[in-house]
């Protein structure tokens, strides 16, 4: 089903100076004015007042939040709102958009469109972000897993939600974001009709990539002295039958100790550790904390080869027979096998079970 565009942009007439502008959606009889660099909500009587004062800009299905920027020493700050995009399908309790187009309106005097600003623009329009909008009375958020819908401890602060940072301008200034903001993750989401026997059900099947250690691949690897991996992405398997849902979650991650890649052409991109691997203990330690906070009681399985690069990881990240630890046991803390209480670990096809 097409979503129809639900915000609309307003500036006022004639201003000079400073820019003010108001925001207003469908179905609300409140607005939020954006002036001076700070964010008002106004209430129906206090907009009834000015508006009068404002003509319309644009429309837009949604808006992302307020992205602000250093040029030079001038601060910069811009309305980032969804102008296009599509439906993947829907499931019962929302229905999911791919972004395709964005616009970015600026919040002072018409500032010089630079170049950080066009590359963003591209990458929030490449169809690799989406958005859920939620049915009436549902609190679907796309950002957060099935298991996690209605935990009020992932409004803030998940490693899926995208744009968190266009939102912190808003929340400062007390405005209810859920109620104008969008709240994006990057990845895909597919969603299909299936039959079992006489019965209908949907599936999904949606793929969300971390936003806290991002990078392209070969100059982004391993982890960061937080814990995070380059290339996290927790993938979920749904399927909605009559009243029911079913979530089988995976993940992936990139091995959590420090490597990289150096190499200008693919082919040439020799692994390397560049940290001893006593010096990995602490960032290892984190990665398996944040693990077991997020997922529980999880199963391992080690994808790496034998051979080249891999080898060299395979030796610092390797199980033997028993589940003990070989290189990670001996050469950084003996404490990190505790980690292993809660995991099953699989290799070339054998159950390593540390218990």
């Amino acid at each position: 089903m097409a979503l129809s565009k639900g915000l609309r942009l307003l500036g006022r007439l004639g201003a000079e100076g400073d820019c003010s502008v108001l925001l207003e959606a469908r179905g609300r009889d409140d607005c939020l004015l954006f002036e001076a660099g700070t964010v008002a909500t106004l209430a129906p009587e206090e907009k009834e007042v000015i508006k009068g004062q404002y003509g319309k800009l644009t429309d837009a299905y949604g808006c992302l939040g307020e992205l602000r920027l250093k040029s030079g020493g001038t601060s910069l700050s811009f309305l980032v709102l969804v102008t296009g995009c599509t439906s993947v399908g829907r499931i019962p309790d929302a229905e999911i958009y791919k972004i395709t187009a964005t616009d970015f309106y600026p919040l002072q005097e018409e500032a010089k469109e630079e170049e950080r600003l066009i590359a963003l623009k591209k990458i929030l329009s490449s169809g690799v972000f989406y958005f859920s909008w939620p049915n009436d009375g549902s609190r679907f958020d796309l950002t957060v897993r099935t298991q996690k819908q209605g935990d009020d401890s992932s409004e803030w602060g998940n490693s899926f939600f995208w744009n968190q940072l266009l939102h912190v301008p808003l929340r400062q200034h007390q405005v209810s974001c859920c109620d104008w903001l969008l709240k994006i993750i990057c990845g895909v989401v597919t969603i299909r009709t299936v039959y079992a026997s006489h019965k209908q059900a949907k599936a999904c099947l949606v793929s969300r990539v971390s936003c806290e250690r991002t990078g392209t691949r070969f100059h982004t690897r391993g982890v960061n002295d937080d814990g995070h991996v380059s290339n996290f992405v927790e993938t979920e398997q749904m399927i909605y039958m009559d009243d029911g849902v079913s979530s089988f979650v995976q993940i992936r991650g990139s091995v959590p100790l420090f490597w990289e890649q150096p190499g200008l052409q693919v082919g040439s991109h020799h692994l390397r550790l560049h940290r001893g691997l006593e010096a990995n203990a602490p960032a290892f330690d984190r990665h398996m904390v944040l693990l077991k906070e997020q997922y529980g009681q999880q199963v391992v399985v080690n994808l790496l080869g034998s051979r080249g690069g891999e080898e060299v990881l395979n030796r610092a990240f390797k199980f033997a027979k028993g589940g003990k630890l070989e290189k990670l046991e001996t050469l950084l803390r003996p404490q990190l096998k505790l980690h292993w209480e809660d995991f099953d670990v699989f290799i070339k096809g054998e159950n390593v079970s540390p218990r």
